[in-house]
C-alpha cells in the first residue's frame, strides 16, 4: 500500500473537499484506490455542494467562506493575545486558564465553566475580572439543583449569590432536578447547594484563554480549539 499516497488522499478529501478523480489525477493513482483510502469520510454540506457545483463555490458558499475565513482570523489573533500574556508570569492568570482547561467546557465562543466548589467558583469570577477584565455585569450565573434538603429556592440563589457577590440581574432561570435524575440525590446533603455555574459570551476572551493555554503546555496542535 502506497502510505504516503494514502495520507495525502485523505488529507484532500477531508480538508479540502476534492473529488475522487482530482485526487487519483493528483496522485497518480486510480480513481478505485482513492475511493477505497478515503471511504469512510463524510463530506461537509459546503463540501458537497462544491463537488455538485462542478468544483466551484456557488456565491452564497463564497461569502461564508469569506466569514468564516474573517472570524478564524480574529479567533487566532486572540488565542496569540493569550500566548504573549504567559510571558508576563501572572499567577493569577495561569491559575484561571488552569482552571479552566481542567473544569470549563471548551466552546469555542463562550466561557463556562461548572463545580459543587464554591471557593472554586469564587477563584474563577476573580480571574475573570481581575485578569480578564470582564465585569460582574457580563456574568451569568445558572445553577442545577435539587430541593430535599429542607432549604427552599430562593436560600439555594441566595447563597450563591451572595457567596460570588454577584446580583439578582446575574441570574438565571434555575434547573431544579428531580430526585431519582440526580445520582447524589439518594443521600441528604450530599450537594445541598447544587452545582454553580458561570458562563460569559465573549470570543476574544475564551480564545485568549485557549492560546495562553496552548502556550503554557505547549500544545501543537494550531487547530485546536479554533474550528
Amino acid at each position: 500500500m502506497k502510505i504516503k499516497e494514502k495520507e495525502v488522499a485523505r488529507e484532500l478529501r477531508q480538508k479540502d473537499g476534492l473529488s475522487l478523480k482530482d485526487i487519483s489525477e493528483k496522485l497518480n493513482v486510480s480513481k478505485s484506490t482513492v475511493s477505497l483510502w478515503v471511504r469512510d469520510i463524510v463530506l461537509t454540506d459546503e463540501q458537497k455542494a462544491v463537488l455538485a457545483n462542478n468544483g466551484n463555490f456557488p456565491e452564497q458558499l463564497k461569502e461564508r467562506e469569506k466569514r468564516n475565513q474573517k472570524f478564524r482570523q480574529i479567533r487566532i489573533e486572540a488565542q496569540n493575545k493569550g500566548r504573549q500574556r504567559v510571558k508576563n508570569k501572572d499567577w493569577e492568570f495561569l491559575l484561571g486558564c488552569m482552571l479552566y482547561w481542567a473544569e470549563g467546557t471548551k466552546s469555542r465562543n463562550a466561557l463556562s465553566l461548572s463545580n459543587s466548589d464554591p471557593d472554586l467558583l469564587l477563584a474563577f469570577k476573580k480571574f475573570l475580572n481581575n485578569s480578564l477584565d470582564i465585569s460582574n455585569n457580563d456574568i451569568v450565573l445558572s445553577i442545577n439543583c435539587y430541593i430535599n434538603n429542607g432549604i427552599d429556592l430562593e436560600e439555594i440563589e441566595r447563597y450563591w449569590l451572595n457567596y460570588l457577590g454577584l446580583n439578582k440581574n446575574n441570574i438565571r432561570k434555575t434547573t431544579i432536578v428531580k430526585k431519582h435524575d440526580m445520582s447524589t440525590g439518594r443521600r441528604k446533603n450530599k450537594l445541598k447547594y447544587g452545582v454553580g455555574r458561570l458562563n460569559v459570551y465573549n470570543v476574544l476572551k475564551i480564545q485568549e484563554i485557549y492560546g495562553a493555554i496552548k502556550e503554557y503546555a505547549d500544545i501543537q496542535d494550531q487547530d485546536k480549539w479554533l474550528q
